[in-house]
């Protein structure tokens, strides 16, 4: 019988753990001021959206979203990648507000997953800078580099304009990325799983496009490798 008992409560445990924290949001909006500073990277889960501001005299972090549910947002900073995140298990019902003003010298790197936006509000300027959108998530911002990496998957899509002196670019399952006004001068893009791309470069193109993805692209570049398969295409505009 106890053996029975303990079963019971075992099972019963497990679909607890399993079932999710759905939480019915209220009207009200606030705002709490997180008081981080001192981050370099950005990692978004949860489909929250990430306002950033480059500013050389102002840092932090405030944290918009509906009244109750700000205890179960989780932000914190390690080893100098600030994460934001909701609790383990949680959901909302309609009208879920959950937006993060960050304000921030610089970022080297993004990394957005589950449907979450980060969308800069002035531009990036910086040397070196890699993204990872996936998940459905949404990318755009101005940037002005030396070098930078992205890695574009799940449906996700990335908008971006500014220049890049050397550009590798990964883009995967049906994802897109658009920037005719980000003017690449080295660029090497690998596509595949019917995405697509489209920006400017100006010295020499790397492409490889598999599974009916496609290039559009402007300028005059020397096209130093090119691999298309699968009913793909590359097309200079």
């Amino acid at each position: 019988m106890k053996s029975y008992v303990l079963l019971i409560a075992l099972v019963g445990l497990v679909f607890s753990s399993c079932s999710k924290f759905k939480i019915n949001p209220s009207s009200t909006i606030t705002t709490e001021d997180k008081g981080i500073t001192g981050f370099t990277k950005l990692k978004l889960r949860d489909n929250i959206n990430a306002y950033v501001t480059f500013s050389s005299e102002n840092e932090g972090v405030i944290i918009e979203a509906n009244e109750n549910i700000h205890d179960r947002i989780v932000v914190t900073m390690v080893s100098g990648e600030l994460e934001i995140e909701l609790k383990h298990n949680t959901s909302f019902r309609k009208g879920a507000v959950i937006n993060a003003y960050i304000t921030v010298p610089y970022l080297k790197a993004v990394d957005a997953h589950d449907a979450s936006s980060v969308i800069f509000e002035n531009t990036l300027e910086t040397a070196t800078f890699e993204a990872k959108v996936t998940d459905a998530s949404h990318f755009e911002g101005e940037l002005r580099l030396d070098d930078a990496i992205l890695n574009i998957s799940d449906a996700s899509h990335v908008d971006f304009s500014g220049v890049c002196n050397t550009t590798e670019i990964n883009i995967s399952d049906a994802s897109s990325f658009v920037g005719y006004g980000f003017e690449v001068e080295h660029l090497d893009i690998f596509l595949k799983d019917a995405s697509s791309a489209k920006l400017t470069v100006n010295q020499t193109l790397k492409v490889t496009a598999k599974d009916a993805s496609s290039l559009k692209y402007k300028g005059n570049p020397t096209i130093d490798h090119m691999d298309i398969t699968d009913a793909s295409s590359v097309t200079k505009m």
